[in-house]
């Protein structure tokens, strides 16, 4: 039990630590309260009034973007205005430059409010690994820092951050006729523009993609398909340590599908081998970050726990299970 405790707790803290990351090191999120924007900390306590008509989810570098009288600018974590509310919309600080827009233009700024990137652009993301995706001529490509083009614009649609130097691309005139590829960096193609839609996510070890209607799941170099395109859906755990070396999670390398039967959907788990460890007859499925336990399932309005055997456990029993742990952990 000890050792169970131990991976929770060691996965509570990473997951923080991934959080505070995520949000320049502060917990503050903005929050609306009678249709006003302000900031607070995860425990609740209001950081920034609830003044603003609008706000970006979290600080970056230190700053975050607010809207006031219909204008965009930045506050610091005191309130105090770093760059004045001119711009027509604004967005976070990313590796030291901003994307906002003025007189119906993008570019980029510093935190002196000075242009680094000129103000041309039709759209501009903010930046990711260095490179930043803008649309031009009713194009998508990406820049540097320098304003230099990275990636050709020739995309009609594009992905604003790169996971582990990788994006996606897409073609198309309307969403129905979207087909998405894979790119590096370089702007190199690495999966051809073929896929339906394709799900790279940021801590997956695999890339999830739909082709003709199914999903699969292809492996992150895109040199061989994992799992064939024959589902309906298909999940992969988001959490990195799934797939640690070291880690012992029960849903490690393993794959939800599900397949729509009638009109619903049912769910399932295999493995990287393509064997069907918990059959597709749940009507809900979630992996949990758990040593002893795969996922909590729900069957015909019975909810309950797939063990790391893949048996179900009623909730009831799961629960029955976590109470004498907890007794026997309180012992010792």
């Amino acid at each position: 039990m000890k050792s169970r405790l131990l991976y929770i707790s060691i996965l509570l803290f990473l997951t923080t630590a991934i959080y505070v990351e995520g949000a320049d090191g502060d917990h503050l999120e903005s929050k609306e309260l009678n249709g006003k924007w302000g900031y607070v900390e995860t425990m609740g306590e209001i950081i920034i009034p609830f003044i603003y008509q609008e706000a970006e989810t979290y600080f970056g570098d230190g700053v975050a973007a607010v809207k006031l009288n219909d204008k965009w600018g930045y506050i610091d974590k005191n309130n105090g205005i770093v760059i004045p509310f001119v711009y027509q919309e604004a967005k976070t600080f990313d590796e030291g430059l901003a994307a906002v827009k003025l007189n119906d233009k993008w570019g980029y700024i510093d935190k002196n409010n000075n242009t680094v990137i000129p103000f041309i652009y039709q759209k501009s993301e903010r930046f990711c690994e260095g490179l930043a995706a803008v649309k031009l001529n009713n194009k998508w490509g990406y820049i540097d820092r320098n304003n230099k083009r990275r990636v050709p614009f020739i995309y009609d649609r594009v992905d604003s951050l790169f996971s582990n130097g990788l994006t996606v691309v897409g073609v198309g005139k309307n969403y129905s006729e979207m087909r998405y590829g894979v790119i590096r960096k370089t702007g190199h193609l690495i999966a051809p523009i073929i896929y339906d839609s394709i799900n790279i996510g940021i801590f997956r070890k695999d890339i999830i993609a739909k082709f003709d209607g199914k999903y699969g799941v292809l492996d992150r170099r895109m040199e061989k398909i994992i799992i064939p395109f024959i589902y309906d859906y298909i999940n992969l755990p988001d959490d990195y340590y799934y797939y640690n070396s070291d880690s012992d999670y029960a849903a490690k390398n393993l794959v939800e599908v599900g397949i729509f039967v009638e009109d619903h959907f049912k769910y399932g788990i295999i493995d990287r081998e393509q064997n069907i460890v918990v059959p597709p007859i749940y009507d809900s499925l979630h992996f949990l970050s758990e040593v002893w336990y795969i996922a909590k399932v729900e069957i015909d309005g019975e909810k309950g726990f797939i063990d790391r055997d893949y048996n179900f456990e009623s909730e009831e029993d799961y629960n029955a299970t976590i109470k004498r742990w907890m007794e026997k952990e309180g012992k010792e």
